[in-house]
């Protein structure tokens, strides 16, 4: 099998999970169903606002109910989900009844993928996994002989079962003895993601030695390491695909593609969408009087929040009114629910 290589990935064997070309698409919501975790690693990313608390996030939505679940889904018009912590099989009826809930809603169709350390792993467990409708099962080893229950989930169920790992710097060696367990173990993928930082983990990844890149974003060494690994296995003919992933992907990619469709998906009247972001314009006005009112009414001006905004192809027309009324700012925001600032200049 051959490697393929970009800036943003590099791929051993003939395809990827259906979970990342689903994440690569931007249809794919993160359900992230518990901060609780019965394990410490040292790089864990997981931030200090979710860690070790029993709180369900979809994408940047905090969630206080399955309702608002769907609802999140909906509005990102995702076609798929994977479900994430913390390690979700800590609330396993939560799991598989979010699980059961999602393919009722969405369809059969709706690809479900799930991360898990595997501890918490047996035969039950898997078999009631894909009862409720569980498509691909991904685990994270942190412990000797969990990759183990790779074979176990093969056996027993019909999932699609692979293994997903930070590239970690130093352990090149464990990491090619493991995509060479799971050739023969018949997985079905290796996963090899960018080890990253942030200010949740970095503290820990300099005191276990490792050097972080100049822009505090990675590893150094840890895609070198990946390539290491993917280059043995085509040396040595593995047949197990194996996917690096790195740290840009995120933002460039997976984020960037599910803000493009979900701004598409859930744009205001008074919004446009510029690639991943929103755009539009808020009116800080002294006083509201009529002039503004009849503004409002005339459609012009929406009332937003605690703002009153405008669609900035209607500046024009607005503009003498903003300039004896107040202040006005073009706004650049995420197409979250909240509508999260990332820019916010004056006009005029």
């Amino acid at each position: 099998m051959s490697i393929k290589k970009s800036e943003i990935a590099a791929i051993y064997g003939n395809k990827l999970p259906v979970g990342c070309n689903l994440c690569f698409s931007g249809i794919k919501a993160v359900i992230f169903l518990t901060g609780l975790c019965n394990e410490k690693c040292f790089y864990c990313p997981v931030s200090y606002l979710r860690r070790n608390k029993d709180l369900i996030y979809v994408n940047e939505r905090k969630i206080e109910n399955f309702e608002e679940i769907f609802e999140e889904i909906e509005r990102s018009g995702a076609k798929s989900a994977s479900i994430t912590g913390g390690e979700p099989l800590i609330v396993f009826d939560r799991t598989t009844k979010i699980i059961e809930l999602l393919k009722q809603n969405f369809g059969s169709n709706f690809h479900i993928h799930l991360y898990t350390n595997g501890i918490l792993i047996n035969e039950d467990v898997l078999k009631k996994l894909e009862k409720a409708g569980l498509d691909e099962l991904r685990i994270h080893p942190t412990i000797d002989g969990i990759e183990k229950k790779v074979v176990i989930a093969k056996k027993v169920t019909s999932l699609s079962v692979g293994v997903e790992i930070p590239s970690l710097p130093g352990k090149e060696e464990w990491m090619i003895k493991l995509a060479e367990f799971l050739d023969k173990a018949g997985a079905d993928f290796l996963n090899i993601n960018e080890l990253e930082a942030n200010e949740t983990n970095i503290k820990n990844l300099r005191i276990n030695g490792f050097v972080i890149s100049d822009n505090g974003i990675v590893v150094n060494g840890s895609r070198e390491t990946a390539m290491k690994v993917i280059e043995y296995a085509k040396k040595h003919s593995l047949k197990i695909p194996i996917h690096f992933c790195p740290a840009i992907f995120k933002d460039a990619v997976q984020t960037r593609n599910r803000f493009i469709i979900t701004a598409q998906n859930d744009i205001k009247i008074y919004e446009k969408a510029d690639g991943g972001l929103i755009k539009f314009g808020i009116l800080e006005p002294e006083s509201t009087d009529i002039e503004i009112e009849k503004f409002i009414d005339e459609g012009l001006i929406q009332r937003c929040r605690d703002s009153l905004c405008f669609h900035l192809d209607d500046l024009k027309k607005l503009k003498d009114l903003i300039n004896k009324k107040g202040k006005a700012y073009v706004v650049e925001a995420h197409p979250t629910r909240e509508r999260f600032i990332v820019n916010k200049s004056r006009l005029f």
